[in-house]
């Protein structure tokens, strides 16, 4: 918990970036109210990121997509936006549902309820880039391994850099990266239990290790960190990501659909502190939910 003079200088020193829209998120989401500052005014901004304020042309935004800007028919997905200018299309494997006005704030959200639903880029959004942060908003729904992205080269391992988020038994998040060489790996595990609740998840992955081993990869559960090792033997790279899409819901082989995803967001660098707040109030504004 901060102190009194970190929370009054963090109530003091503005609350008011707003989205586009030019809501203020600080009516619904203040330190005063809610005592939920951390003594940081930063806590309380919102990054639009369809803007991506800050990025330059190597350290931008290239995916983000919300169940709220689809078309379907009747209960199944058709169409779903990528929201961000001149991004990749996303294309619609199998029949994903879409449950319209389903949850938080009337919004909308995708139920990959089969094998094979999965929605994905249709172009290489992460080819030549070295670091890469993905930001969701997920609830876990099914138990066994359930793949929630999947950003591999071929097969699983085959390649540096190969990146798969899958959910644990409903129960936990796995993030396994696969390093240099490719029988080295790094794998961490969420350990609090998050079975049957709406979260935002926060994966930030590099084939570096700028502060050495274990600063390759972290995992965050609503802001918090949150993670444990299951395997350590990561070896660093200085090459980048080979050209393959972005999977939501399922792998490129359709086996490992059963999650529920509301939003993702993908950039293509590492987010400090400061942008992985915006970007995560950014969710929270926009379901009216302090996750």
């Amino acid at each position: 918990m901060s102190n009194s003079n970190s929370l009054n200088s963090g109530l003091q020193s503005g609350f008011h970036q707003g989205v586009k829209t030019g809501l203020s998120f600080s009516p619904m989401y203040n330190g005063l109210r809610s005592g939920y500052l951390n003594g940081l005014g930063k806590h309380d901004k919102v990054q639009d990121p369809t803007i991506g304020i800050g990025y330059n042309a190597n350290r931008r935004p290239v995916v983000f997509w919300l169940g709220d800007y689809a078309v379907y028919s009747g209960t199944t997905l058709t169409t779903l936006y990528n929201l961000i200018s001149g991004g990749s299309s996303i294309t619609i494997g199998s029949s994903p549902a879409y449950i319209d006005n389903g949850f938080l704030n009337n919004r909308s959200y995708i139920d990959f309820n089969s094998a094979a639903d999965r929605v994905y880029t249709t172009n290489n959004v992460i080819s030549g880039q070295s670091e890469m942060t993905v930001t969701m908003l997920v609830k876990l729904t099914t138990s066994g391994t359930r793949t929630l992205l999947y950003k591999v080269d071929s097969a699983f391992s085959n390649t540096i850099g190969d990146l798969h988020i899958t959910s644990e038994d409903a129960t936990k998040v796995r993030v396994s990266l696969i390093g240099n060489p490719t029988t080295t790996s790094a794998v961490y595990d969420t350990y609090a239990p998050i079975k049957g609740q709406w979260f935002i998840l926060t994966v930030k992955v590099r084939l570096s290790q700028p502060q050495g081993p274990g600063s390759e990869l972290e995992i965050y559960v609503n802001g918090t960190r949150n993670q444990t090792p299951i395997t350590t033997t990561f070896g660093a790279s200085s090459s980048t990501f080979v050209g393959d899409g972005v999977y939501f819901g399922n792998n490129s082989s359709a086996t490992q659909g059963g999650s529920q995803i509301a939003g993702a967001f993908v950039a293509t660098y590492y987010l400090n502190s400061s942008e992985q707040i915006r970007i995560e109030n950014f969710f929270r504004w926009f379901y009216g939910y302090r996750f």
